[in-house]
């Protein structure tokens, strides 16, 4: 009798750890966020791929939502390293300064996994403090919660590059924010301007990751004169 009650809880808690693990959030494939013919020349030709959109919101019964808008964006790059080694360089918060041309500080408290950045672009300058989730060894998500652009949500997606594409790690970054329109910048910088940056910046963090030299081997990082410096504030 006591063997068989044994059995039972045993299979019991096998049942519920399987139904656990069946019911965990897992990330989506990045082949399945991205047209084909983007992926295909993203994994093959290793063009980083970029979208950034501010979009009409339809009018609902809900009056805070008429004159909103919706800004998304996404960027997508192959990478020729482990998805371990891409994932420590992503998650160096500190080299940031380094890797992107446009980050001018960036601090990170590991007590409450918020991470302060602070740049900026052309005439416009930011500074955020985002909370960090690292929701597994492929996904880690972001919230803005203070400063800029409060409430922006996001996700960064790592997975071993397969099939005829090549070898290597395939990143995918993306966000999103709902507000009034009178919060955001011109389209034409929330737009064009955000994928000059992403473009520029993820061919400068793949170089960075790939051949570890060069930026965070030249002293005090320096803007590219390929981007213009900000002068003002968002």
């Amino acid at each position: 009798m006591a063997f068989r009650v044994r059995v039972m809880i045993v299979a019991v808690c096998a049942f519920l750890t399987g139904v656990g693990l069946m019911g965990a959030e897992q990330p989506p494939t990045i082949e399945s966020l991205l047209k084909q013919s983007i992926y295909k020349r993203m994994a093959e030709n290793r063009e980083v791929m970029v979208y950034a959109k501010l979009a009409d919101v339809p009018e609902t019964p809900d009056a805070k939502q008429k004159d909103f808008k919706k800004y998304s964006f996404y960027a997508a790059m192959r990478v020729q390293e482990s998805l371990p080694a891409v994932r420590r360089a992503l998650l160096d918060y500190a080299v940031y300064p380094k890797m992107i041309p446009y980050v001018d500080r960036a601090e990170y408290s590991a007590s409450n996994r918020i991470l302060t950045v602070e740049g900026g672009i052309w005439k416009f300058r930011l500074k955020s403090q985002v909370l960090m989730e690292e929701k597994s060894e492929r996904w880690i998500h972001f919230r803005i919660i203070g400063g800029h652009f409060p409430g922006m949500t996001g996700d960064m997606f790592l997975e071993p590059m397969s099939g005829t594409g090549g070898k290597g790690t395939v990143v995918y970054f993306r966000g999103e924010k709902l507000g009034p329109e009178s919060e955001w910048p011109p389209r034409l910088v929330i737009e064009r301007g955000a994928e000059i940056v992403f473009g520029f910046t993820g061919g400068r963090m793949r170089s960075y990751i790939e051949t570890k030299s060069g930026p965070q081997n030249k002293g005090t990082p320096s803007h590219d004169h390929e981007v213009p410096q900000p002068r003002s504030h968002f």
